[in-house]
């Protein structure tokens, strides 16, 4: 059964995946589009990210989908239970020193 068709925004989709109610299939499209499906219902919602995502990949946190790839990069969410996209700014990665280093140069 097709559940979602160009015509819902969806011309380059870039990942499927399933809220925890396993009622409502997520859809990330490469356009910013993130579709959500009811697929008893066919009831269907749009919200639209700021990013361009190249994945919905399922996070440890239930109904959180990560949609952008390089972990060293900023990401971008989607969070199911409130249908909105969100932004993680990317850790500094540079000269990170954690307490317990302190004493040492950083070559050691």
């Amino acid at each position: 059964t097709q559940i979602a068709s160009p015509d819902d925004g969806l011309a380059e989709p870039v990942g499927l995946g399933f809220l925890p109610d396993g009622n409502r299939a997520v859809i990330a499209n490469s356009n910013g589009a993130i579709l959500t499906v009811d697929v008893r219902s066919g009831e269907k919602s749009s919200v639209t990210c700021s990013c361009n995502p190249t994945r919905l990949e399922l996070m440890a946190s239930l109904g959180v989908f990560r949609l952008t790839e390089a972990p060293a990069q900023p990401q971008y969410m989607f969070d199911g239970s409130s249908l909105q996209t969100f932004f993680v700014p990317a850790a500094p990665t540079n000269n990170i020193r954690r307490p317990r280093d302190a004493g040492r140069r950083p070559e050691e």
